[in-house]
């Protein structure tokens, strides 16, 4: 799963910068939101709270990152 995490997080971000795309200021880089809702679909059937605890515990997203609200300012 780390390696799977870390080879998702790479994409995206790579993906980001290739289109040019600014981030906006946060606590999380646009790659790590992305990163976490993916992994939430992927491992914990979309429940996002787990997948933000998850990632939290392992040292994948900061500890006192807000997943949700960051989400919804990138629309």
């Amino acid at each position: 799963m780390d390696m799977t995490i870390i080879a998702l997080y790479c994409l995206c971000d790579d993906l980001l910068n290739h289109r040019g795309h600014r981030e906006s200021p946060s606590r999380m880089s646009d790659a790590e939101v992305i990163t976490t809702v993916v992994v939430s679909a992927l491992y914990f059937s979309g429940h996002h709270d787990k997948s933000c605890q998850f990632m939290k515990a392992h040292g994948y997203i900061p500890q006192r990152a807000r997943v949700a609200l960051t989400v919804e300012s990138m629309n």
